[in-house]
C-alpha cells in the first residue's frame, strides 16, 4: 500500500483504483465531489425514520413520503443512527411491519433541523439531546436504503446488522 494511504486515513475509504470501499447502495458510502480528479471525500449524512411497509409503498406511488406528524406538528420525526433504537423502544414497542428509511440529509428538498424532542417518552441522555426534524415531505430520491426493522420476541428493537457492520 502506498504511504499516502497511511498518512491520510480518509484515503483508505478508496482503493488505489478509486473504487468506493463500501457498495454504492450502502448508507455509509462516500461520494466523490467534482468528478474523478478531485480527491475530496464527503460522507453522506444519514438520518433515519421509522415507518411501516404500507406507508412506504404509498410514498413510492405518490412520489414523496409524509407522516401524520407533518400535518399535526409541522415536521417529520427522525433519529440519528445512535437514537433510532431508543426511539423505537419508546414509541414503537411490539409493533410489526416496520422499516427504517435511511435518508441522506444532503439530498432532502425539505429543511431539516436538529431540535429538542417534541413529544413524550424519556430518551436515554446518552443518545444525544437534539433530534432531526424534517419540515416538509421527504423526497424519494433522498431515501438511500430501506431496512426491515423487526422487533424481537419481547417487542423490543435492536439495530439491524446491515447498519452496524459497514461491510
Amino acid at each position: 500500500m502506498d504511504n499516502k494511504f497511511l498518512r491520510n486515513p480518509l484515503l483508505l475509504l478508496y482503493s488505489p483504483l478509486n473504487e468506493p470501499a463500501f457498495p454504492t447502495d450502502h448508507p455509509y458510502r462516500s461520494r466523490r465531489e467534482n468528478g474523478n480528479k478531485d480527491i475530496k471525500i464527503t460522507f453522506t449524512h444519514m438520518i433515519l425514520h421509522i415507518t411501516t411497509h404500507k406507508e412506504w409503498d404509498k410514498a413510492l406511488l405518490k412520489g414523496n413520503y409524509t407522516s401524520p406528524s407533518l400535518k399535526s406538528e409541522g415536521f417529520i420525526h427522525c433519529s440519528t443512527l445512535k437514537q433510532t433504537v431508543d426511539t423505537a423502544n419508546i414509541f414503537f414497542k411490539g409493533q410489526t411491519g416496520l422499516v427504517l428509511l435511511c435518508i441522506d440529509e444532503n439530498k432532502l428538498k425539505s429543511e431539516c433541523k436538529y431540535e429538542d424532542p417534541s413529544v413524550g417518552g424519556q430518551h436515554d441522555p446518552n443518545v444525544g439531546k437534539l433530534f432531526p426534524h424534517i419540515y416538509g415531505p421527504i423526497n424519494i430520491s433522498a431515501v438511500i436504503k430501506i431496512v426491515n426493522f423487526p422487533s424481537n420476541e419481547n417487542g423490543l428493537f435492536n439495530l439491524p446488522k446491515e447498519l452496524i457492520n459497514p461491510n
